[in-house]
């Protein structure tokens, strides 16, 4: 298989500056692939960005690299890093858009002089720095080549994944919020799923069992339900949840 390179932006398509990393991905490596995630990040939605790109890497193959740009910080002193999961790459800025768990990813400070030829472009961080350097790690080079090992703290901006309490016997419950809302009004949640029987118990509107499809409710009613983004989401059939990021959900599991 050959060298494969995702992006995650808030470039929109209007403008060049997704050619201009596609281009600067095959400049290194004619043969490589270039998979676009989305583009479509609000400007600016560091949250957002950081959710997409949870999503996308899990899905991506071994040896693929996974690019995330939502940089209002671009050219400041904030680092520029890339870290390794079960085989694949992160690359970007150190701005919590990287989906990193510090308990099982490697991280690596970018060495920057591997890929700059003009060190004076400093507004343009995806072209000239992250795009090329995932498609050397994309193409096998060896990441301590490319940067150097950190052990420095690394902060995702996605809120922890909120934690199960027992209640009473084998009851849990979880409070947690609503991370991001999709283009479908799906109110993606910090919870997790546990193994048993669980009920949305607020807000009151979703409140019930937790469904295995959006069509085993009447339309316009809302739902709990485990997403395919593996958190648990409350949405509405054919409708919109009218959730917000920070808004409280509280789930409860037994078994």
């Amino acid at each position: 298989m050959g060298a494969i390179v995702a992006f995650v932006t808030d470039f929109g398509l209007r403008d060049s500056y997704v050619m201009e990393m596609r281009a600067a991905v095959l400049a290194r490596v004619p043969s490589a692939s270039v998979v676009d995630i989305t583009h479509e990040v609000a400007p600016y939605d560091r949250v957002h960005a950081a959710l997409m790109a949870e999503r996308a890497l899990w899905v991506l193959p071994r040896g693929a690299a996974l690019v995330v740009v939502v940089d209002p910080g671009v050219g400041t002193r904030r680092r520029r890093i890339f870290a390794e999961r079960d085989g694949r790459w992160l690359v970007g800025p150190d701005n919590g858009v990287l989906p990193i768990r510090p308990d099982r990813d490697r991280v690596w400070t970018l060495r920057e002089e591997l890929v700059v030829a003009d060190p004076s472009i400093t507004t343009f961080d995806g072209r000239e720095r992250f795009a090329p350097i995932a498609a050397l790690l994309a193409a096998g080079l060896h990441p301590d080549l490319a940067g150097d090992r950190s052990e420095a703290e690394v902060d995702c901006v996605l809120p922890q994944d909120a934690e199960w309490e027992r209640t009473a016997g084998r009851t849990h419950r979880a409070r947690g919020e609503v991370i991001s809302i999709d283009r479908y009004g799906n109110a993606v949640t910090s919870i997790r799923p546990l193994d048993g029987f669980m009920r949305v118990i607020s807000p009151a509107r979703f409140a019930g069992p937790l469904r295995s499809a959006y069509g085993e409710v009447r339309r316009g009613e809302g739902l709990g339900l485990i997403g395919s983004s593996g958190r648990i989401e409350l949405s509405v059939r054919e409708g919109a949840s009218e959730l917000q990021p920070g808004d409280l959900v509280e789930v409860s599991c037994d078994g």
